[in-house]
């Protein structure tokens, strides 16, 4: 992995009064077929120029009976993120939950979706399928996602006891947590059994799928079962969360008293356990703080979640415990506490999600208050020699009513090569449009922060018709033999033309069209220019190969950046605005 990272703001630890020190937005996509019941970001998965994001809730065509869910598929381009498709499932059954889990293999054109409320019997809870769940496996086939395989789990669920209540325990939920990467998937079913009903009448440990793609044909690889039966609660949930990595795949299961985590690596003969994780927070009884509510590996590192969602102590601690391999051994390195700036909030959930890759950790904290509403927030943590993750960044909505709640953070993704992260936050509330259901339901929304590079000059933005100051944040990595520099304009008029320019920085200086800049002396436009997209968005990634560009844009060369827009106010002589100015090095 090769990174160039350097931050516009100042690297911040815990507890050196940063708390209104939030960095917003650059991308806020609403659900474009608002529905009843819609939890819109509930999941997300970024891969390569695509975007898929999950909406268990909502009804297809608004009937109230019939929640089936839906997958929205988002593809980058030089106008910014654009919806290019919606996937259903094949056969949908009222509230199965499809796309409660998404998974993007996008090299290979391949995404997963878990449906882990699917029935064949629903209205029948003695069905041995009653809510086991499935998996959807669409294709990328002539520019469409098309439905390729279903997946769904070989071993029938037995009842878990012989009371009445039988049938409420009749489910595996086969697609609670899914991944796929290269020729590999993974899926779990975390309330499947594995403990035979004379043992232990109410245990459901869970158990976890893997499959195999030999000779065009997807076959199971192995069914693995916990390695502990029973960690000390009826619900050990093996397969809650995973994540493949290569040769390696973390499972974890949080139901149990304290929740724990597994690390199996794959041999010649089948997936064999290396490590185990338990959970660094004290616990008795029931007192469960979900240590493996989330999990994310990345190499010879491993990021935990237990965030204490259903904690019913007042003060329920949330952390993120960090795991290395050292030598033969897997050793926890660090433990990141949650960090509550507002009086009484001890609910922040921290850790619901995570991200790691390479020296970079995403945690979400979706359950965050302010003034005393739930907000939700994403941090952003760096690997620094010595000192383990560190935080950088607290990220939030821009504009969030303080009187509405959301979910920031209920599960997020990220590129950090290219400077991406993406935050889903399902409960989130807006006026328009209107409601379908009449009565202001959650529709959701997914967000996107960007990591810049350089450093800002005076040039701030002018105000336009989208209704913000205009914003360009640099991307990637300044190296110019790395060849990935990327110029993310935003918060521009959807439809007018934009025009990436570059030269010497300078005192800012006003254009009699409109706006101002911040560049003097020669000022090369970077072609093409192009109309700005329906979220504000225009994307330019810089070609080295260019004459002119790998001419001026040379290793120890600085130069300053920014855009230049049409646009027109009603009533005001401006026809241009312009983005703040960004100076950065060259490598």
């Amino acid at each position: 992995m090769r990174l160039s990272l350097c931050f516009l703001l100042t690297v911040f630890v815990a507890n050196t009064g940063f708390a209104q020190s939030y960095t917003n937005e650059t991308v806020h996509i609403n659900s474009l077929q608002p529905r009843i019941a819609s939890a819109f970001g509930n999941s997300v998965a970024l891969d390569g120029d695509w975007l898929a994001i999950g909406d268990a809730g909502g009804a297809r065509d608004n009937t109230p009976d019939i929640l089936e869910g839906s997958v929205d598929l988002y593809r980058r381009t030089e106008s910014g993120w654009i919806h290019h498709q919606e996937i259903f499932g094949t056969t949908p059954v009222n509230g199965d939950g499809f796309g409660r889990r998404v998974a993007l293999d996008a090299e290979n054109g391949r995404l997963l979706v878990g449906v882990p409320k699917w029935s064949s019997f629903p209205d029948n809870p003695s069905s041995p399928y009653f809510l086991s769940g499935r998996a959807y496996l669409f294709e990328l086939v002539g520019g469409q996602w098309t439905h390729s395989l279903t997946l769904r789990p070989l071993i029938p669920q037995e009842p878990a006891n012989l009371g009445p209540d039988a049938g409420t325990f009749r489910r595996q939920s086969f697609g609670y947590s899914v991944d796929i990467e290269g020729d590999r998937m993974a899926i779990g079913a975390p309330f499947a059994r594995t403990i035979p009903l004379s043992t232990a009448p109410v245990v459901m440990s869970g158990l976890t799928y893997t499959y195999k793609r030999i000779a065009g044909n997807w076959t199971v690889d192995q069914i693995i079962e916990p390695p502990q039966i029973d960690w000390g609660y009826v619900w050990d949930s093996f397969g809650t969360r995973l994540d493949l990595d290569g040769d390696r795949l973390a499972v974890s299961g949080y139901l149990g008293t304290q929740g724990k985590a597994f690390l199996f690596e794959n041999t010649v003969n089948a997936w064999q356990l290396i490590a185990d994780f338990d959970s660094p927070l004290p616990g008795a009884g029931f007192v469960n703080r979900e240590f493996g509510y989330s999990v994310s590996l990345d190499g010879d590192r491993l990021a935990v979640g237990a965030p204490s969602w259903h904690c019913s102590n007042s003060v329920c601690p949330s952390v993120v415990a960090i795991f290395e391999k050292q030598g033969a051994d897997w050793v926890r390195t660090q433990v990141l506490d949650e960090i509550n700036f507002e009086p009484g909030n001890n609910r922040g959930v921290f850790g619901t999600d995570l991200k790691l890759q390479g020296d970079y950790l995403l945690a979400s904290l979706p359950g965050t208050m302010e003034n005393g509403v739930t907000r939700g927030q994403t941090r952003l943590y760096k690997h620094q020699a010595g000192q383990g993750f560190q935080l950088l960044r607290i990220y939030r909505h821009r504009d969030l009513p303080i009187s509405i709640n959301s979910l920031l953070g209920m599960e997020v993704d990220a590129d950090f090569e290219r400077g991406i992260m993406i935050a889903g936050d399902p409960n989130y509330h807006y006026s328009e449009p209107a409601s379908p259901d009449g009565n202001g339901s959650a529709r959701g929304a997914v967000l996107q922060f960007d990591l810049p590079l350089g450093q800002n000059l005076f040039c701030r933005g002018t105000p336009n018709t989208f209704g913000a100051a205009g914003n360009l944040s640099i991307l990637g990595s300044l190296s110019v033999t790395d060849s990935q520099l990327t110029l993310h304009a935003t918060q521009l008029p959807p439809g007018k033309l934009a025009l990436f320019l570059y030269g010497q920085s300078g005192q800012p200086y006003n254009i009699q069209s409109g706006g101002e800049l911040c560049i003097r002396g020669g000022i090369f436009r970077m072609l093409p220019a192009g109309l700005v997209g329906p979220l504000g968005e225009r994307i330019l990634d810089v070609n080295f190969s260019v004459p002119r560009e790998a001419q001026n844009l040379m290793p120890g060369t600085t130069w300053a950046f920014q855009v230049w827009h049409r646009d027109q106010f009603p009533g005001s002589p401006s026809t241009t605005g312009t983005t703040n100015a960004v100076e950065v090095l060259m490598q």
